[in-house]
């Protein structure tokens, strides 16, 4: 693991977002002790007010930390606002970054007819030009929140509607890092990466073996440097 952050090091990937817990920051504490550079945005995991977890990545060395998708969607559907607004602003009160990760639109939302204002959105977000996407209720582009329902649709499906989302960044200058860009392997990163970058997103989240990180940095390389359709400005 500490060799494929050399190798993203490398490649000029300077943030990598892996979860809180032990086990990473043994990891992260191991690179960092050998000259490591690319810096820690944490996913946490508030358990309504017990912000535990968040402060244990403020306390070794993230440079930043969001509230999982997950936990998000289903705070915002509990209408228990505080329950994202407490951990965001003890991030931000700290001098960190804050954010909140979403699958569901109603996050953003929420954030912004509830006062709360993160440094940034991770929000779900790809195209459905693959064989196996769910078929999508244009209606009704929301994924169910609690897991059994979930499970209706098919495993690498996180963003029910692209265009919503890219809609709704058009009208918000928070930065925006997408991910699941690739639907769980599904869609090729030289489509995933461009359709992501070229819709409004200003970062990009993708989960990478080592074999896959030259290629892929390789790929946004040429798409970030070359002839883009965007007409959102980059924020960051």
């Amino acid at each position: 693991m500490i060799e494929t952050l050399w190798l993203c090091e490398a490649c000029g990937i300077n943030t990598a977002i892996f979860r809180c817990d032990e086990n990473t920051i043994r990891i992260l504490e191991k690179y960092w002790k050998r000259g490591g550079k690319v810096q820690w945005l944490a996913q946490t995991y508030p358990k309504g007010e017990d912000l535990t977890n968040v402060q244990t990545a403020l306390d070794h060395g993230a440079i930043g930390a969001f509230v999982m998708g997950g936990i998000a969607d289903k705070i915002v559907t509990d209408k228990q606002i505080d329950f994202l607004r407490k951990p965001i602003e003890l991030i931000q009160k700290q001098g960190l970054l804050a954010g909140t990760a979403a699958h569901s639109m109603m996050v953003p939302k929420a954030c912004i007819d509830n006062g709360i204002k993160p440094d940034f959105y991770m929000k779900t977000f790809h195209s459905h030009n693959y064989w196996s996407a769910t078929p999508i209720d244009p209606a009704n582009p929301e994924l169910p929140v609690d897991g059994e329902g979930h499970n209706m649709a098919h495993d690498n499906i996180w963003c029910m509607s692209d265009k919503v989302v890219a809609d709704f960044f058009k009208e918000n200058p928070t930065p925006w890092i997408a991910y699941k860009v690739l639907a769980a392997g599904a869609i090729k990163p030289e489509e995933g990466f461009r359709h992501a970058f070229a819709s409004g997103a200003d970062f990009a989240c993708v989960g990478m073996f080592d074999f896959q990180v030259v290629e892929n940095a390789n790929i946004a390389y040429s798409i970030l440097n070359g002839p883009m359709d965007r007409e959102r400005k980059w924020y960051a």
